[in-house]
């Protein structure tokens, strides 16, 4: 009982990690990146490393890296060239902007879970949306998909006031935390987030490549699997059919040499039964 206990419970942990997700994978690099587990050195970042709570990342000039919740890359970030962030939670996700720009495309988060971005003076947030988060003294938020709710905070921590920015609209929120006016994105912003999404449009086509290699790799497996069963197979069945053939010669030599010595035996028999009855006469 405690044994299925045991089971019962691992199974229940391996699901929540699976729908919260306990990591963030780098699925692209460009130029320079740095890593680290604070309070650890930093160290260059690699394609496929996964990150985790209080992992903070820093972008050079000409440098990006995109970052993924999930392998069907629904849920993705992307940092900016001279930036760092840092991953403060991953259930409720939530990272730092100390310094520069991230993109957010959030599709498929889980319900109860959202996604936040904070800077010093502002945190947005959405469970399902796109925008463009930039922190340099001042905070600004480009919503370019669906909405995000926007709060702006005072130094000393308090809330100085809250909006929520529909599709196609942005806010700055200045060094104090206070909140400026909405205003309209501009034909750049648009481009901005074109090019990231076509970026990630070419990233989740190579990984289907990959994964496409990878099932056709099991399947040329399998065929040669098969193929050698199929050689073992016929293999045996010569192996059978020519001892079948050997049993069958060998049973042949042995009957004809009974039946060779049988006939020796009589002709011995004969042979002795005539001396005999010479002699008697």
């Amino acid at each position: 009982m405690k044994k299925v206990l045991f089971l019962v419970g691992v199974l229940l942990f391996s699901s929540l990690n699976l729908l919260f997700g306990q990591h963030l994978e780098i699925v692209d690099l460009e130029g320079k990146v740095l890593v680290r587990k604070v309070p650890l050195t930093w160290q260059s970042a690699k394609l496929g490393m996964f990150l985790d709570k209080d992992y903070e990342l820093k972008t050079y000039s000409n440098s990006s890296c995109i970052l993924a919740f999930d392998s069907e890359l629904e849920n993705v970030i992307k940092i900016s060239e001279n930036s760092q962030v840092k991953i403060e939670s991953l259930f409720p996700s939530r990272v730092f902007i100390s310094q520069g720009r991230i993109f957010s495309l959030i599709k498929d988060l889980r319900q109860a879970q959202s996604f936040k971005v904070r800077t010093p003076v502002a945190v947005a947030g959405a469970r399902g949306t796109g925008w463009i988060s930039s922190f340099g003294g001042s905070a600004e938020f480009l919503c370019l998909e669906d909405s995000i709710h926007i709060q702006g905070f005072d130094p000393q921590g308090n809330l100085t006031g809250e909006e929520d920015v529909d599709e196609g609209f942005g806010i700055e929120v200045d060094e104090d935390g206070e909140l400026g006016d909405i205003f309209k994105l501009t034909s750049e912003d648009y481009q901005d987030w074109q090019g990231f999404k076509e970026d990630l449009g070419e990233i989740v086509e190579e990984r289907g490549e990959e994964e496409t290699v990878g099932e056709k790799e099991g399947e040329d497996s399998e065929e040669s699997l098969e193929y050698m069963e199929n050689l073992r197979d016929e293999d045996l069945e010569d192996v059978r059919r020519e001892t079948q053939e050997d049993q069958s010669q060998v049973f042949q030599e042995e009957k004809r040499a009974e039946e060779e010595q049988r006939d020796t035996t009589i002709s011995g028999e004969g042979g002795q039964d005539e001396g005999g009855t010479l002699q008697t006469q």
